[in-house]
């Protein structure tokens, strides 16, 4: 794999040339979370759907 540095030039050529600021940030922000979600996936950090939907019922009871 690149250095970061290198793979954010890449992201940043992807995007189209009418590009702002915030859209570039954003590009950035939303690449970085998949990376990491890749990452969390690999190294099995992560809830199951039966863990998921047992926290989420919880959160919700405890709203009431």
């Amino acid at each position: 794999m690149s250095n970061i540095k290198d793979e954010v030039l890449m992201l940043i050529k992807d995007l189209p040339e009418d590009v702002d600021f915030e859209d570039i940030i954003e590009a950035i922000i939303v690449w970085q979370k998949i990376l990491k979600g890749i990452k969390d996936s690999e190294t099995g950090n992560y809830y199951t759907h039966e863990e998921a939907k047992a926290a989420l019922d919880k959160w919700l009871k405890s709203d009431e």
